[in-house]
């Protein structure tokens, strides 16, 4: 019986001494993808709580974040919204009811390309929400779950997959 396992254990030895070399430009081409990988750091659901400032604008600021193995290396990413399509199979995904705020309620930066330079690992990233549309909509559909779903996209580099969407969640 033990001449079997030897003999089953050196057949499995000899079949994969070929796919070392298949191995190896596989282990280069999976570290090239990751030289640099984009993800947004608080990335999920965050519910926000617009307070009773004075002012009627509310910013939420976020940070998106450049890792991997060439931090030196210059890239870019865009945020942007996610659309109805996308939102329906989030919430199936993730057993949520959402629905997406009105256009009018927010305002994304003017560029919402990120650019990040050899000597950067993270960069902030400002949302403004507009208090008065935003809680008026809330209050007229008190059912409905509003959020404003945005999405890492675009980059030469990589992005995490598991972070770069960022819902905020309004909650009175």
């Amino acid at each position: 019986m033990n001449n079997i396992y030897r003999l089953f254990v050196m057949a499995i030895t000899i079949c994969l001494l070929p796919s070392c070399n298949d191995s190896k430009e596989s282990l280069d081409k999976l570290l090239e993808d990751f030289n640099s990988i984009i993800y947004i750091k608080d990335s999920g659901v965050q519910k926000i709580d617009m307070g009773d400032t004075e002012t009627n604008e509310y910013v939420y600021t976020s940070t998106i974040i450049k890792a991997g193995a060439d931090l030196s290396k210059e890239t870019s990413v865009q945020i942007t919204g996610v659309d109805k399509e996308e939102l329906n199979s989030y919430n199936e995904e993730n057993n949520t009811n959402f629905d997406i705020l009105p256009e009018n309620c927010y305002k994304l930066e003017e560029d919402n390309t990120i650019n990040f330079s050899s000597e950067e690992t993270y960069k902030h990233f400002n949302v403004t929400l507009f208090k008065d549309k935003v809680n008026s909509v809330i209050e007229q559909r008190v059912k409905t779950i509003y959020v404003l779903p945005l999405k890492l996209t675009n980059s030469p580099d990589s992005i995490n997959q598991e972070k770069n969407i960022l819902i905020l969640q309004p909650v009175q």
